[in-house]
């Protein structure tokens, strides 16, 4: 079992995992709920950078967390400076697999980077399937095995597999990471059709190293933004794999 209380403890501590999360959320996850205009969202672990800080165009928000910390620090987000959505945020502190239902169907589900950090993620999808309904359009995304990194670091001989487990996983207790067809045939025996997949950011060495360059300003957010940028020229490179889901029976409507 996961220790929730040292992994948000290690989780809060100053890490490229901040940078990356608040690339993915204001490039890829907030332009997809633009263009989809869904009122009711669920946000399967929001970890210190919640969906609410940066996008407030809902109904109703459902937070799905298990962590203290973490709910904690969502709560006195929204007694404080972003007071005006506390009735419009809602938090669930359990895990997904423990959300038997939701008091409503929501119209868009993210689950961002959990899969690979229990040691069976079908648990987490099987979960998302059971609280989405026929209509809701689901995003789901998790560390690639063939990030440009994983890819460099075994051409370059420093690890044997691109499945290897490395020092920054098991430092945040995370299992897997996972190939875009791995995630496709996982999603699909669970009763998903996947409508989009790839992947995004080319990371060129991993979070402890980019976090030293970030901090020793040898790289800037504009560097940030063309790493971001340049997922055009190697499409299945990407730090982190993605796929976007319906339920198989709304697709045969």
């Amino acid at each position: 079992m996961r220790d929730l209380n040292k992994y948000y403890s290690e989780y809060v501590e100053d890490n490229f995992d901040h940078i990356l999360s608040d690339y993915r959320k204001k490039n890829i996850e907030i332009e997809l709920i633009k263009k989809l205009k869904p009122k009711r969202l669920v946000e399967i672990g929001c970890g210190i950078n919640p969906l609410f800080l940066d996008f407030e165009d809902f109904e109703m928000l459902t937070i799905i967390e298990p962590a203290q910390g973490f709910c904690d620090f969502v709560t006195d987000k929204l007694n404080n400076e972003y007071h005006h959505l506390k009735d419009k945020v809602k938090i669930v502190q359990k895990t997904a697999q423990e959300v038997v239902a939701l008091e409503q169907v929501p119209d868009f589900i993210m689950c961002v980077g959990l899969l690979g950090e229990i040691p069976d993620p079908m648990e987490i999808i099987n979960s998302i399937y059971r609280i989405a309904g026929d209509k809701t359009y689901v995003y789901i995304s998790a560390p690639n095995e063939f990030s440009f990194h994983r890819v460099l670091a075994k051409e370059s001989g420093l690890i044997q597999d691109l499945n290897q487990r490395s020092e920054e996983q098991i430092k945040f207790q995370r299992f897997h990471v996972f190939s875009k067809q791995t995630m496709i045939d996982m999603v699909s025996s669970a009763g998903f059709t996947v409508v989009d997949s790839g992947s995004y950011f080319i990371k060129p060495f991993t979070h402890k190293q980019m976090n030293c360059l970030v901090k020793e300003k040898l790289i800037d957010m504009n560097v940030i933004e063309g790493l971001g940028r340049m997922i055009k020229y190697m499409p299945d490179l990407g730090a982190e794999v993605y796929v976007c889901l319906m339920k198989e029976s709304s697709k045969k409507k």
